[in-house]
């Protein structure tokens, strides 16, 4: 099973077991064995046993009818230990043996005992040897046989171990150790093997614990967690420059802005396993990825990055803006306007907000309307003229598709005329076919 799985970052933390003798309250910072019975003098202690005699290699054993010590290490605790003294008069119980003795009590083995706490040792009278209670950890894989290179997989028929990482607290590890009779379930294979289990997996494995390890019976592995992530295109392959995209067929890297919240973005890697799906666009690709598009994502996620099994390109938003023209390629004078057939800008001041400004992006593509203009263009988009437009948005500006130039409202007045070309003596009149100007005394109608 071949799985693609980039920027992940391990921690691989193996719990270390401790052999120091923890103590009674006669011993400075030592911890006090717990009661078995709160209301009996008698003090016990339970756990794996991780020494013998001072010997910690695997199946090391005591003597039958001998003296002798070994050290218990907490399942749920394992910097908690204890020392316990076995003397002439312990007494022990094996289910699985007719006769039990010290020689039955071996490094690995789940033990319980009974006795007297002094000095922070335990004097046991009665010692209890049992299976490793049933245990159960899930978690991603960071580790398989302690290499932690992304996609690295067991082998099948072979042992080893692998390190689980809880997802929802990384600084929670666990090792699982894979047996010769260890059986994998993958509902994605027809016959899982340990080559199915990989660095990036998200796995529960079952067995009996055992010196801080589980010895898996039982190893379910499943698809990575799946997750999903939108916005706008902001770079590809690490290039920030608008219109920049992707290439068909090749694997790469997107990073998304989320539209809402600018200060969140995703990361997504393109696999090859990657499709893409965009409306109007017969066979999409990495290609049509392109800084700017506005893109929703869905794969597995991994230490913040998504990889991504399909990929939506949509097209971004309408937008709409409408007021006065205030500028037009950056230049503020009155009258100044665009250049027909030309790409530029301009930028409109919200009529009922004068503190809204909004930059226009002029195209080739651009189309203009005007009522008072035959064949209207970028030339009759002018400082003070009023303007809409309608075209996709981007950041607090709009690249527009159409622009509708309005002309100044008619006005009416009407009154008593006080002046004819500046001249205010009674009687004094326009001339015939000439141009000039009149003064009314008079109100004005909008």
């Amino acid at each position: 099973m071949f799985r693609t799985l980039r920027r992940l970052h391990i921690q691989v933390l193996v719990p270390v077991v401790a052999t120091a003798v923890l103590g009674v309250s006669a011993v400075a910072g030592a911890a006090t064995l717990p009661r078995s019975h709160p209301h009996l003098d008698g003090r016990q202690a339970a756990g794996v046993v991780t020494t013998v005699n001072d010997t910690a290699a695997a199946g090391t054993c005591g003597t039958a009818g001998s003296k002798g010590d070994f050290v218990l290490t907490k399942l749920e605790n394992p910097s908690y230990t204890a020392t316990v003294d076995v003397t002439a008069t312990t007494t022990f119980k094996d289910g699985a043996v007719k006769s039990p003795s010290f020689a039955d009590v071996c490094v690995g083995d789940y033990v319980t005992a009974d006795g007297t706490a002094s000095g922070g040792i335990l004097t046991a009278t009665k010692v209890r040897t049992s299976p490793p209670p049933g245990s159960r950890v899930h978690g991603r894989v960071t580790a398989v046989n302690n290499v932690t290179t992304a996609g690295t997989c067991g082998t099948a028929g072979a042992t080893g171990d692998f390190v689980l990482t809880k997802v929802d607290n990384p600084s929670y590890t666990a090792t699982v150790d894979v047996t010769g009779t260890t059986t994998f379930k993958d509902w994605t294979v027809k016959s899982a093997t340990f080559a199915d289990v990989c660095v990036g997996d998200f796995v529960i494995a079952k067995g009996t614990l055992s010196s801080g390890a589980v010895d898996a019976t039982t190893v379910r592995i499943y698809p990575p967690v799946s997750a999903h992530a939108s916005g706008q295109v902001t770079s590809v392959n690490d290039v920030n420059t608008a219109g920049t995209c992707g290439t068909a067929g090749a694997t790469g890297d997107f990073l998304l802005t989320n539209l809402t919240n600018s200060s969140y973005t995703t990361t997504v890697d393109v696999a090859s396993v990657t499709t893409f799906k965009e409306a109007g666009v017969k066979s999409p690709s990495f290609a049509d990825v392109c800084v700017g598009d506005v893109v929703s994502a869905r794969g597995a996620s991994s230490s913040g990055v998504l990889t991504a099994t399909i990929v939506r390109i949509t097209p971004p938003p309408v937008g709409h803006v409408k007021g006065d023209v205030t500028s037009v390629n950056g230049v503020k004078t009155a009258g100044t306007c665009g250049t027909a057939g030309a790409a530029g800008s301009f930028t409109l001041v919200k009529l009922s907000n004068e503190s809204y400004a909004a930059t226009v992006d002029v195209t080739a593509t651009t189309t203009f309307k005007d009522p008072a203009v035959p064949s209207p263009s970028f030339a009759d988009v002018c400082v003070g003229s009023q303007v809409s437009a309608t075209g996709t948005s981007s950041s607090g500006g709009l690249t527009a598709t159409k622009v509708s130039i309005t002309p100044p409202p008619s006005t009416h007045v009407s009154g008593v005329v006080t002046a004819v070309d500046g001249v205010i003596t009674p009687g004094t009149c326009g001339t015939a076919g000439a141009a000039g100007d009149f003064t009314l005394a008079a109100t004005v109608d909008g």
